[in-house]
C-alpha cells in the first residue's frame, strides 16, 4: 500500500502472485513503481487487516484511511499508528508484520551573501520547505527562528574585517530527525561570557534545538542544529524498518 500526500492511497497489485516457493517452475509477475518524495510506501501481512466476521475489503480500506493519516508522522512512528489504530477490540488473532519506507524529501541547500537584506527571504524559503514536508507549524517557527539566528550571527560576526562573504543553509531529513546547518568562511569570534542586551543569539538556538554543535576555526564557522519530529518522541525504534 502506497500514500502520497498529494493523491491519496494506491493498493500496489500489478506484481500480485502466489506464495512463495509454491509453483516454483512458473516465472513470478513483476512490476514497478514510482515512489514520490515523501511518499510512504507500508508492506503488511493478512493478519493486519483480515476479520473473521467482515470483509476484507473493508479491512484494507480502513487500512488505506490510517495510513493516510499518518503522512504527517516521522516514518519510526507510522507501524505503532497502524497496529494502534487497526487493532480489534479483543486484540489481533493472527500473526501480523508490517514494514515501512518513506522516500526521503529533497535536502533544501541555499547560499546567499551574508548580508542582512537577504535574511528575509532565507526564513521564508525555509519555512516553505518545512511546510512542504508537513512540519508542524510550532516546530516551523522553532526551527525559522533558529536559523534567522544563526544566519544573523555570520552577518554580523563572520567577516568583519573583511570583504562580505557568503553564508549557506542546508536542512535535511534523517529518521525522526531534521538537521540543520548554517556554514560561513569568515573568522570565529569566541562567544562572551556575559551576555546582556546583545549576544543571545546562541541561548535561543540552544532553547528551540533538541541538539547544538558549534564548528569554529580561522577559516569558518559551522553551526549544526537538530530538531527531534514530536511525534517519535518516545517511539518504540523497531516499530518500523527504514532501508538505508
Amino acid at each position: 500500500m502506497l500514500a502520497t500526500p498529494q493523491s491519496g492511497t494506491t493498493l500496489l497489485t500489478a506484481a500480485r502472485s502466489v506464495p512463495l516457493a509454491v509453483h516454483r517452475d512458473e516465472s513470478r509477475p513483476q512490476a514497478s513503481h514510482v515512489l514520490l518524495r515523501g511518499s510512504t510506501l507500508m508492506l503488511f501481512t493478512d493478519g493486519l487487516v483480515e476479520r473473521k466476521h467482515g470483509s476484507i475489503d473493508e479491512g484494507v480500506a480502513r487500512a488505506a484511511e490510517v495510513l493516510m493519516d499518518t503522512t504527517d508522522l516521522a516514518v519510526d512512528a507510522v507501524a505503532d499508528a497502524v497496529l494502534r489504530e487497526l487493532a480489534p477490540a479483543a486484540g489481533y488473532d493472527d500473526d501480523v508484520a508490517i514494514v515501512v519506507y518513506r522516500r526521503p524529501h529533497a535536502p533544501l541547500r541555499l547560499e546567499n551573501d551574508a548580508t542582512a537584506d537577504r535574511l528575509a527571504d532565507v526564513r521564508h524559503r525555509f519555512a516553505t520547505w518545512l511546510r512542504a514536508i508537513a512540519i508542524p507549524d510550532a516546530l516551523v517557527s522553532d526551527i525559522v527562528l533558529a536559523v534567522n539566528e544563526a544566519c544573523t550571527n555570520s552577518i554580523e560576526h563572520a567577516y568583519r574585517g573583511h570583504d562580505r562573504g557568503k553564508m549557506q543553509v542546508e536542512g535535511e531529513i534523517e529518521g525522526a530527525e531534521i538537521h540543520v546547518r548554517v556554514v560561513d568562511s569568515g573568522s570565529w569570534k569566541t562567544p562572551a561570557a556575559d551576555v546582556s542586551t546583545r549576544g543571545r543569539g546562541l541561548l535561543l538556538i540552544r532553547a528551540v534545538s533538541d541538539r547544538v554543535e558549534l564548528g569554529g576555526t580561522p577559516s569558518g564557522t559551522t553551526v549544526e542544529m537538530s530538531f527531534q519530529l514530536p511525534a517519535t518522541k518516545g517511539a518504540n525504534p523497531l516499530a518500523a524498518l527504514q532501508p538505508r
